[in-house]
């Protein structure tokens, strides 16, 4: 009985010492740990590493088609020819046209040809004086060619000084000579008390009479018929061609 009890007790102890054995130490939960922390950091590396990777990805940038439009750029000068005589009596409104001299040409084969016409307005216009040489400033309305009309923004000034142009009817001055004339033959006739000096007077009269017709005349300045003006566009043209 005894010798049973201690087999017992000595096998039971076997087992226990065999589960023991068995069973993971603290170590072997450490190392496990540490593996799958480990792990986890790698996992985390490797998804940062593919984020930077896609945020470093070129972009692709958007690549604007080239500028196709024909056009005459602001800036440019031409010549153009009046049609009819424009003078500083003119009123800020007043209409005239004009014919382009040559071809204003830009990019992409804008080109509007010689010979278009040219809508003006006068803008203002500074009477001629002994001071001054006056002026004529216009502005340009359109430009029309091959049937197309431009609206366009540009000023136009002529290209030389005004001409000196009297307006004074012929039929005062007449009147004026005439005048003095007459008055001259009677004065001649008076001191001379013969035909002599009567025509002498007369002609001395006739004299006066045009000093003061010219010198009471009226004047202006004027841009004559086919007269110069020089266009400068303040803003580009879009040229349909």
């Amino acid at each position: 009985m005894l010798l049973q009890r201690s087999i017992s007790s000595l096998a039971a102890s076997t087992i226990l010492l065999a589960a023991l054995a068995c069973s993971p130490s603290d170590s072997d939960y450490s190392a496990a740990d540490s593996a799958a922390d480990r792990d986890l950091s790698l996992a985390q590396q490797r998804a940062e590493q593919t984020q930077y990777a896609l945020n470093d990805a070129p972009t692709k940038r958007k690549v604007s088609p080239p500028d196709t439009r024909a056009v005459i750029p602001a800036g440019t000068r031409e010549l153009a020819a009046l049609s009819s005589r424009v003078c500083t009596s003119a009123k800020a409104g007043d209409k005239v046209t004009a014919t382009l001299s040559d071809a204003m040409t830009g990019s992409n084969g804008a080109l509007i040809p010689a010979g278009a016409t040219v809508n003006l307005e006068v803008v203002s216009t500074r009477p001629m004086s002994d001071s001054t040489k006056g002026n004529i400033s216009f502005r340009v309305r359109s430009i029309e060619s091959g049937g197309k009309s431009y609206t366009v923004v540009a000023t136009a000034s002529p290209i030389s000084d005004l001409q000196l142009t009297r307006t004074t009817k012929t039929s005062s001055d007449v009147k004026k000579v005439a005048g003095g004339a007459a008055a001259g033959a009677i004065i001649g006739q008076v001191i001379g008390k013969n035909t002599k000096g009567t025509v002498i007077g007369a002609a001395a009269g006739a004299a006066a009479g045009t000093a003061v017709a010219l010198a009471t005349g009226k004047y202006e300045g004027c841009v004559g018929e086919k007269g110069a003006v020089q266009i400068v566009l303040t803003n580009a043209i879009v040229v349909s061609n």
